[in-house]
């Protein structure tokens, strides 16, 4: 059972068509997630796929796509390592720097501790 689009090969991106709003050959977010999808489960059926797309373009369609970038997190152990030397005289630029982490986060770690392993 092919669970691709006819239009797109399983992990490129997906082209759009002509778009309205000047996004000519953008991706196309819902036919390469619904791709992916379908690469991984099998058992996604071309129906289910229909259904969900058709759910997705009806809300959505039209709509800026958003999608937040994610950075890596911290283990439990590296928050540890950030919370014990967030309550040392070591200044807050240094350790947001060597950590790789905004302010925010250091205040936010010093204000609920580490998660634990």
């Amino acid at each position: 059972m092919s669970t691709g689009h006819p239009r797109h090969a399983p992990g490129a991106p997906a082209t759009g068509t002509a778009d309205p709003s000047g996004n000519e050959g953008a991706p196309d977010l819902v036919l390469d997630i619904l791709t992916r999808v379908g690469a991984l489960l099998p058992d996604f059926s071309a129906d289910l796929r229909a259904i969900v797309e058709a759910q997705v373009r009806a809300e959505y369609g039209g709509t800026r796509p958003y999608i937040q970038r994610r950075g890596r997190r911290l283990t439990p152990q590296e928050q540890a390592v950030v919370c014990a030397e967030g309550v040392t005289n070591k200044p807050t630029e240094d350790i947001v720097r060597d950590h790789g982490i905004h302010r925010a986060t250091l205040y936010r770690l010093l204000k609920r501790g580490p998660r634990t392993p």
